[in-house]
């Protein structure tokens, strides 16, 4: 990176009195940060922000990336003992089909326990194949390699034998196809969408089917077929409690992703009273997560810390790993969102550690996210691009358009960062355009806020207000507190460059307001300088 450059920006900004917007975007949930232009300068020359903020700063918005959810699973044993054909097993007790399940997931980088459960079921059918046609001694040896095609290849066979069979073979079909389905979902979306489909297609009432169904929607970014196969679990449950818990914690996700957070808690709780009534703790550790999500998102960060905290000592006590790293992951956000970068750094590293060791690709990518999130606020941009570069390249590779949308973001920021506003644009834009594709409010609020900022630095500040007031507007529908500050301190920085202090202060005060609520310190001092400082001028 160019420092002169960045330094020459800075100074120029600085010598014709406008403000500076940096904006920082994390991968979980979001966060403002506050810099100047006089700290930038400090930050490209020390690699650290000043804890005495100068007489004049910006107050940031963030934009928005991932957030870490806890998918919810139950067990479908109703679908595990179907046979296909004549039965010939080749001396896998369900323990060693498990074993086999767990190193093919491990070497396609992938813990999740549901995955696992179905290639168990899958192996164990496997077993269970016609003999003479199919050589299922080699398949089994192949998987045991890491190697999938033949296995995938059997399956497609006994389900096309099924197809020609007639109506009565519908369920032996949807049978195989979920299982070639389980195979395709470790490395092709697209396969596992078309087996999974397929599969609820001809068997209707597979709660399996459709679960997995709802995954890889969610995968994929649409969110209504999401919650449509969601609701099918839900309809087809009756009276199997396991899965009307998962049914109700998979469709909070969806909520939440959407913006609608009282419907998402309203979900989440729901699973909870099931999942404590069964005496689940994997169920209620998932949910403690997920309203510790929500309460992040409205700024009640106490109440977020004890919900992550009540579902991080859940995981321990199971020694689940991958609820560990996302509780990990979790936490990080609330201290990068109170300003406590080296605890922030500590949890992310946590988390990505945990998500190396399982080779879970998403939470890799997240921790990515966040990480470059830290080292765009220490002004370290170089590092940050390499980080957000990285989880961009893994987002793609799942075909995760949420994921994508906040790394589009989070590049945005850094060329906005470094003056090359053109750049900035084209990213925010691009990150907008996916955001509205999903309808991820959220994440609108985030991009407006973000294209505001860098029409302020241009000094278009019609187009500065008109963005900001979008993010408000937004913001306030989902009761996103730290959203809502941000966007109150920049309105403020807007009218105090037209000379209009009155407003100035008035908008300032609400963004001091919600700052307090959330204890963000460091900008309740910033914010409260601003206000002085237009307090002293107004005496003169």
């Amino acid at each position: 990176m160019d420092l002169s450059k960045v330094s020459e920006w800075l100074k120029d900004v600085r010598s014709n009195n406008k403000t500076v917007i940096v904006v920082v975007a994390i991968t979980c949930v979001t966060s403002a940060f506050v810099l100047s232009p006089e700290n930038f300068l400090k930050l490209f020359e020390s690699g650290k922000a000043d804890s005495n903020p100068p007489d004049k700063q910006a107050v940031t918005y963030s934009a928005q990336g991932d957030q870490i959810f806890a998918s919810v699973a139950a067990n479908d044993q109703a679908e595990v003992n179907q046979h296909f054909g004549d039965t010939h097993h080749h001396g896998l007790s369900v323990g060693d089909a498990m074993k086999l399940a767990e190193k093919l997931a491990a070497e396609k980088g992938e813990k999740d326990a549901q995955v696992i459960q179905s290639l168990q079921e899958m192996i164990q059918a496997l077993t269970r194949v016609n003999a003479q046609k199919y050589d299922i001694k080699q398949a089994l040896e192949l998987l045991d390699q890491g190697d999938t095609t033949q296995a995938e290849a059997i399956f497609a066979a006994v389900a096309a034998e099924a197809q020609q069979d007639g109506q009565a073979a519908n369920n032996r079909q949807a049978e195989a196809l979920r299982h070639l389905g389980s195979l395709a979902f470790l490395h092709d979306t697209q396969k596992a969408f078309a087996a999974y489909k397929r599969s609820t297609e001809l068997d209707p009432k597979s709660l399996n089917g459709w679960d997995r169904l709802g995954h890889l929607y969610r995968r994929i970014g649409e969110f209504e077929n999401a919650e449509n196969a969601y609701i099918a679990v839900l309809k087809h449950a009756e009276n199997n409690k396991e899965w009307q818990a998962a049914a109700r914690g998979n469709l909070g996700n969806v909520y939440q992703i959407r913006g609608d957070l009282y419907r998402a808690v309203e979900y989440y709780e729901q699973s909870l009273v099931i999942e404590r009534e069964l005496g689940r703790k994997e169920g209620m550790a998932n949910q403690y997560g997920n309203l510790g999500i929500v309460y992040q998102i409205r700024g009640n960060l106490d109440r977020a810390v004890e919900f992550h905290e009540k579902s991080l000592a859940l995981n321990r006590e199971l020694g689940r790993k991958e609820g560990m790293a996302n509780q990990y992951g979790n936490l990080g956000i609330v201290y990068q969102i109170r300003g406590d970068l080296d605890r922030t750094v500590e949890f992310h590293e946590k988390s990505l550690a945990l998500n190396r060791e399982l080779g879970r690709k998403e939470g890799m990518a997240n921790q990515y996210g966040n990480l470059g999130i830290v080292y765009q606020i220490r002004g370290d941009l170089d590092r940050a691009v390499e980080f957000h570069k990285k989880t961009l390249a893994l987002n793609r590779d799942l075909g995760r358009k949420e994921g994508m949308a906040g790394d589009y973001g989070n590049l945005g920021i850094v060329y906005e960062i470094r003056g090359d506003l053109d750049h900035a644009i084209e990213f925010h834009e691009k990150s907008l355009a996916l955001n509205r594709e999903l309808g991820r409010k959220e994440g609108m609020a985030n991009d407006y806020g973000n294209l505001g900022n860098v029409y302020q630095i241009r000094g278009d500040l019609d187009r500065a207000v008109e963005y900001y007031e979008k993010s408000l507007a937004i913001e306030r529908e989902l009761g996103r507190k730290e959203g809502m500050a941000s966007d109150y301190g920049n309105l403020g920085n807007v009218y105090e460059i037209r000379g209009d202090l009155d407003r100035a202060v008035g908008y300032w005060k609400q963004s001091l307001a919600l700052f307090q609520q959330l204890g963000a310190n460091d900008r309740i001092a910033l914010v409260q300088s601003w206000i002085d400082a237009a307090g002293q001028k107004d005496s003169h």
